[in-house]
């Protein structure tokens, strides 16, 4: 080989090693500085008052698998035990998972991963994931009693208004692993939820039973069967707000399917929120590498979705 490739290649290692570390203090700074400024703030409180006000809302641990199965032929479900705080996390809301290696490959940086569901007693956090990369490969080696690096929770969530009596979730693929805790809390809130589920085929319907549990109307919509089209979905959304009604929407998954409720919205004066799918390297709005265009009152104006969301207003959203 070459001298000159020989060089190129030390050099390029050496980078990522640099940028890596560099990512890793960034992760350090941005978990002090997001908590560390409201702590300062209560420095001008009472001892008492900064002692009751403040409290840490993310941290990086080592959480340790329950299980680790597939739901599907495409999905694997992973049940951690983790701290009360990473337990506390809200639906919408993700975690960096420094995902482990498998067959030589050793992802780069952590990947971003919406929870699935969380309990508190005892403390555990799930995921749900498909097997894509190298990332999600070396997710899918873990067994029970393996330990992962976990770093969250992290974002925006959803946000339900008390006052609601019926909502829709609309989503696709893996999008609807996002909004199926939103089902649990809507539930508890006393909120009615229809759920329109959106797949290939009726065996990748994921989650149509968590979201029965919880009280959802269910409603399937297949490509195989010819019912996924946005014609169809708005049909069916148009029947429920005729019907039940609908105070409002909430979508993950599909740029398609947003349209359409964004459409609707507009048309019934009904509000929704949407959560945004997006590459992501340091999950902490430093890197930049996440930022999208929403259409702001007219203004086009770039957001970070791993800080600024991944919850957005839906009529604000943009493919």
């Amino acid at each position: 080989m070459p001298v000159s490739i020989q060089i190129l290649i030390i050099a390029t290692t050496v980078a990522k090693k640099r940028l890596s570390l560099a990512i890793e203090i960034a992760l350090c700074k941005a978990v002090f500085f997001r908590d560390g400024r409201r702590m300062l703030q209560n420095l001008t409180l009472t001892n008492h008052d900064a002692q009751e006000d403040w409290r840490p809302t993310v941290s990086t641990e080592t959480a340790v698998v329950l299980s680790n199965k597939a739901v599907n032929g495409e999905y694997r479900r992973l049940v951690m035990s983790c701290s009360a705080l990473a337990a506390s996390a809200e639906p919408g809301q993700f975690f960096q998972l420094l995902c482990p290696e498998s067959a030589g490959e050793k992802p780069f940086l952590r990947r971003p991963m919406s929870v699935y569901g969380m309990r508190k007693a005892p403390p555990e956090v799930e995921f749900l994931y498909k097997v894509t990369g190298a990332g999600t490969r070396g997710l899918e080696t873990l067994v029970q009693g393996d330990p992962l690096d976990i770093f969250g929770p992290l974002g925006v969530g959803f946000k339900l208004d008390l006052s609601w009596r019926s909502i829709a979730l609309v989503g696709r693929g893996a999008g609807l692993a996002t909004l199926a805790p939103l089902a649990s809390m809507a539930a508890q809130a006393g909120i009615h939820v229809t759920a329109i589920l959106s797949a290939r085929r009726p065996d990748l319907l994921v989650s149509a039973d968590l979201f029965r549990n919880c009280g959802a109307d269910v409603v399937g919509v297949t490509d195989s069967e010819a019912t996924s089209g946005p014609a169809n979905v708005e049909k069916i959304l148009r029947g429920l707000i005729a019907g039940r009604g609908c105070d409002a929407f909430f979508t993950c998954g599909s740029s398609r399917l947003m349209r359409v409720l964004q459409r609707l919205a507009a048309e019934f004066g009904l509000v929704g929120q949407i959560a945004m799918e997006q590459q992501m390297a340091c999950g902490i709005g430093l890197c930049h590498c996440c930022v999208r265009d929403f259409n702001m009152n007219g203004d086009i104006v770039s957001r970070r979705v791993c800080w600024d969301g991944p919850v957005f207003d839906l009529a604000e959203a943009m493919p």
